[in-house]
């Protein structure tokens, strides 16, 4: 019998935000497997607690794997989706912040040992009626693919690779990471969606040798995103097709009160699909993941995958000195140790070494990366002045590559600060073109806001 090694650790003892972890095995590869990231949470937490009861009942295991069945306690108590604490969703907030709120913090621990695994398994139970599906990045990182195409469920879904998510972390870092969404309600759980998910699991472990057991070859189709069919009336919908069927553009999906019919505006496969219910116009009442246009066989799937780079946005070996901006409690003390912040455009991750040599510099910079595509301006310039003020920055070097509309809108920021919240700070200004790296005056940065002074200065 193979006995757990349990390990609890407290996050924030005054809320009960305490993570137990399960690990079955010592040696390696490792698996890491997590339930629970929200409070809209059953099936899945049952299904990781049937995979644990059979790997009780082994007699060895050729590696290990390590449960976290309760990933957001409060959140799954209170069986809302954020926590009441910061407002955080916790799969938003990846790789977390060790001195951050209570979900950062709570990310940071988590992340400290997924990081290590060679695995990463997301159960999670989709808020929709849904047929069981594998979401992952599998049209980005072969890594991925390959992980995804040996879990038995039928479905591979591409994921929407959100920044902050766990899975989509996981995988930048080279790491093989995947989530799997089930049927079930928040109150209710589907045993019979547990079953087939831990079926799908524990064969996934005889295929990697882990446990003993007959392997089934794993079958599934990769597909693209999932798109929304909402409706455009009121009244009582009853579905007209099953899930996990192929549909084609224009078959019904099912009438509301027996006068509209609601056909599907896309190919593909019903993923989630409404119960008969009563819905009101705009309400969603079905997923469809698009077919791909180049779909790759299970043979490509299984081809010999490099080994990953992993990319890390650092600037000495343990990274302590780097954050992502809208990742860091703007008290941090290691702001306020430093004074002088370093701020980059996220694309700077291309030229690591300009970015070392520049922290390096008037006694060491702390490193704050942030992409302006992903986060609006105003969030971004709100957090900075915070960091400012909170943190007594005394200088704050901005660092973009050159021609970005995003990347220009952190010089923006930083002088907008200096002018109309903290004069006494100094700023300075970089961006690179082709390798090369320029210093940008702030005359030049308020200037490129005017464009009909740069119109001027192009005419003569």
């Amino acid at each position: 019998m193979v006995k757990a090694i349990v390990d609890a650790v407290d996050i924030d003892p005054k809320t009960g935000t305490t993570l137990g972890y399960y690990t079955f095995g010592e040696e390696r590869p490792n698996v890491f497997i997590l339930a629970a990231m929200n409070g809209r949470s059953a099936t899945d937490i049952y299904a990781s607690y049937l995979i644990m009861k059979h790997l009780e009942s082994l007699e060895r295991i050729d590696g290990s794997v390590t449960f976290l069945p309760v990933a957001s306690p409060l959140a799954f108590r209170l069986k809302a989706k954020i926590s009441p604490l910061d407002s955080k969703d916790l799969d938003t907030v990846f790789p977390g912040s060790e001195y951050g709120t209570v979900t950062e913090r709570t990310a940071w621990e988590i992340w400290r040992r997924a990081s290590q695994a060679e695995y990463i398994i997301d159960l999670r139970t989709g808020w929709q009626n849904c047929t069981s599906h594998v979401v992952a990045m599998h049209r980005d990182y072969i890594h991925v693919r390959n992980l995804a195409s040996q879990v038995g469920l039928p479905y591979v879904v591409q994921s929407n690779s959100t920044r902050g998510a766990l899975s989509t972390e996981a995988a930048h870092e080279g790491i093989p990471a995947i989530s799997i969404e089930m049927r079930g309600d928040t109150d209710q759980v589907d045993s019979q969606a547990a079953v087939e998910v831990r079926e799908a699991i524990l064969n996934l472990l005889r295929t990697k040798d882990m446990i003993v057991g007959e392997k089934i070859e794993a079958s599934n189709t990769l597909m693209g995103r999932l798109q929304q069919v909402n409706v455009d009336t009121e009244g009582f919908f009853v579905p007209s097709v099953n899930l996990g069927e192929p549909i084609k553009t224009g078959d019904a999906l099912g009438h509301v009160q027996d006068k509209n019919v609601i056909t599907s505006p896309f190919d593909g496969a019903v993923i989630s699909l409404s119960r008969i219910n009563y819905v009101f116009e705009g309400d969603m009442i079905a997923r469809i993941a698009a077919p791909l246009s180049d779909q790759w066989t299970s043979t490509a799937a299984q081809q010999e995958e490099p080994e990953p780079i992993r990319r890390k946005w650092c600037v000495n070996s343990d990274c302590e000195m780097t954050q992502h901006l809208m990742r860091i409690n703007v008290g941090d003390h290691r702001l306020r140790e430093k004074q002088n912040i370093l701020l980059v455009g996220s694309c700077m991750d291309r030229f690591p070494d300009i970015v070392k040599e520049a922290c390096e510099k008037d006694g060491g910079h702390f490193v704050l990366h942030v992409c302006l595509e992903e986060t609006h301006m105003n969030q971004a310039g709100f957090k900075i002045g915070s960091i400012v003020k909170y943190s007594g920055i005394k200088k704050v070097t901005t660092f973009t590559v050159d021609g970005s509309p995003h990347c220009v809108q952190l010089h923006y920021i930083v002088e907008d600060i200096k002018k109309h919240f903290a004069p006494e700070i100094d700023t300075a200004h970089f961006v690179v073109e082709k390798g090369e790296v320029h210093e940008i005056t702030p005359k030049a940065v308020k200037r490129s806001r005017h464009l009909s002074k740069i119109q001027s200065l192009i005419d003569g």
